[in-house]
């Protein structure tokens, strides 16, 4: 008998070290295969016969699984949210500009469409250029005064609308071309080359009063009077001004 006992074969050592790394290395490696592919392989655990352990690795697996999806439709969800809310933006604007729209007077019939500060504006301007500086004094934009004169005409500007049409009695006259805003535009820009000192700008008499004649490229009126009836009333590219400082006192064509 203790003959058979010694004949009875063994498992090599090499062969149970090998299974036993084997083991390890499946006891690893089972539930990662299980969480990611799905599989329901048995645990180390339970392959000896430990089947609560085993039972716990599966209810492992699923929870990995089930957390896989919970994140799916989290991140659905979120997705779903950005999508809600650049549609609530966009909404939100189509609704501001549609309320604006609707509360913008000028866009109600029968209302102007002209801002009210343009009519207040011109209300102020004399001739659409002078601005009001109290006691019936005016200037221009390039800072020309017109004030109120003795006389019969009262005031400067008065005294230049007579250069607006022609006095055939008077021994000479210079006539403007155009209307009176035009006249006080030519007269702004006579005096801007008379402070730059360009060429065009003479200066025949200086001291109390300076008279400046003033030559443009285009006529600005004729020379009417009898002098120029005799003349055939000839075209005028010259504008006589006299100034006192920065006020005008007169202005007109001359030839």
């Amino acid at each position: 008998m203790a003959s058979e006992s010694r004949s009875k074969p063994q498992l090599p050592t090499k062969w149970l070290v090998a299974i036993i790394a084997c083991l390890i290395i499946y006891a690893f490696v089972q539930p990662t295969l299980n969480s990611r592919f799905g599989w329901g392989l048995p645990s180390v655990a339970s392959l000896l016969g430990h089947g609560d352990e085993g039972n716990l690795d599966s209810l492992d697996s699923q929870r990995a699984d089930n957390s896989g999806v919970d994140d799916s439709q989290q991140g659905s969800s979120r997705e779903g949210e950005r999508a809600a809310q650049s549609q609530q933006e966009q909404s939100g604007v189509s609704r501001t500009d549609t309320a604006a729209s609707v509360s913008d007077p000028a866009s109600e019939p029968g209302e102007s469409r002209a801002p009210p500060n343009l009519k207040s504006a011109g209300e102020r301007l004399r001739y659409g250029l002078l601005r009001s500086l109290g006691a019936e004094r005016y200037q221009s934009p390039a800072g020309l005064q017109y004030v109120p004169m003795s006389g019969p005409e009262k005031h400067r500007l008065e005294h230049i609308g007579k250069h607006l049409k022609d006095v055939p009695s008077r021994p000479a006259h210079g006539v403007f071309d155009g209307d009176m805003p035009q006249v006080l535009r030519w007269l702004d820009e006579a005096y801007v080359l008379i402070k730059d000192g360009d060429k065009r700008a003479y200066q025949k008499e200086s001291g109390r009063r300076d008279v400046y004649d003033v030559r443009f490229d285009k006529t600005v009126g004729y020379l009417g009077g009898q002098a120029g009836k005799r003349k055939n009333n000839p075209d005028a590219y010259k504008i006589r001004i006299v100034l006192e400082g920065n006020r005008v006192i007169t202005a007109f064509p001359v030839d």
